[in-house]
């Protein structure tokens, strides 16, 4: 498989005896992901949107809804109607912060400057809802009136100017729970 060109990035496994319908099978898969250097497939970059304190910020996020590039990352059925489960950590520089679908569940640093993020578990999701950031970020957060945390990110100095859009999102969570009758089903958006 050509570790650069994603189509069709297919991997076919022979096993030694035909598997059993019906019967469950784990595969145990050693891969190492990559990204490209260069804005596109589904990985945005930047390190000179914005400058504070005369310190260049950086950020780095997957947008895998716009091309078949999940792939590129994890192993996987990069098809829609395929589901999986998600539990991601995260290697990132210390000084930056790690986000993912789901919550954190802590970070450890290590000593060589670098810090690994856990998150909790995705409920089923197609891969190409995966999601991961990391960056020089500042939060606002809130809770919304039915409970879900709501929290917006930004380059850091910049998030004194998100109040307004937390109070709108933190609103239209509530009211779109309460339109369809559904209540938000993760932890945090």
């Amino acid at each position: 498989m050509n570790a650069h060109n994603l189509i069709p990035a297919f991997l076919t496994l022979k096993t030694r005896a035909p598997l059993t319908a019906g019967s469950n099978w784990t595969l145990w898969i050693k891969y190492t992901g990559f990204v490209w250097g260069v804005p596109s497939k589904g990985v945005y970059t930047n390190t000179n949107y914005f400058e504070f304190n005369n310190k260049k910020a950086w950020i780095f996020s997957t947008y895998f809804e716009s091309g078949p590039s999940a792939r590129s990352l994890v192993p996987c059925f990069d098809e829609p109607d395929y589901k999986a489960r998600w539990q991601m950590t995260l290697e990132h520089p210390a000084d930056m912060i790690a986000l993912g679908n789901m919550p954190d569940q802590g970070f450890t640093i290590q000593a060589d400057g670098w810090a690994r993020t856990s998150f909790l578990p995705t409920p089923p999701m197609s891969s190409y809802l995966l999601a991961i950031a990391s960056g020089h970020f500042a939060s606002l957060e809130g809770v919304s009136e039915t409970g879900v945390l709501v929290r917006l990110w930004s380059w850091t100095g910049m998030e004194i100017y998100a109040g307004t859009a937390l109070k709108v999102v933190s609103s239209q969570v509530d009211f779109m729970s309460t339109y369809f009758k559904f209540p938000y089903p993760l932890p945090k958006l």
